[in-house]
């Protein structure tokens, strides 16, 4: 591995972890924010995951698939979907 490749890999992280914490911070009112810092893809699956999180996914295995349709509608509402 070059440094060239260490580095490409690193701006990479870079982007991804403030993306992350944007969506961690903000919700979705960050989603512009995150989407500029990473990119739409890696914008909506934090914020899918953030939103599952939130709505409790967590709290059974398997999730309630209901999360699913939850999610799915504030993406909706929010036009990102």
């Amino acid at each position: 591995m070059t440094i060239k490749d260490l580095a490409k890999k690193a701006r990479l992280l870079d982007k991804l972890f403030k993306t992350v914490k944007v969506i961690e911070e903000e919700g979705i009112g960050g989603i512009q924010t995150a989407i500029l810092i990473g990119g739409k893809n890696m914008a909506l699956a934090l914020l899918i995951t953030h939103l599952r999180r939130e709505l409790g996914s967590m709290n059974s295995f398997p999730a309630d698939t209901k999360i699913d349709d939850e999610v799915l509608k504030i993406l909706v509402d929010h036009k990102l979907a």
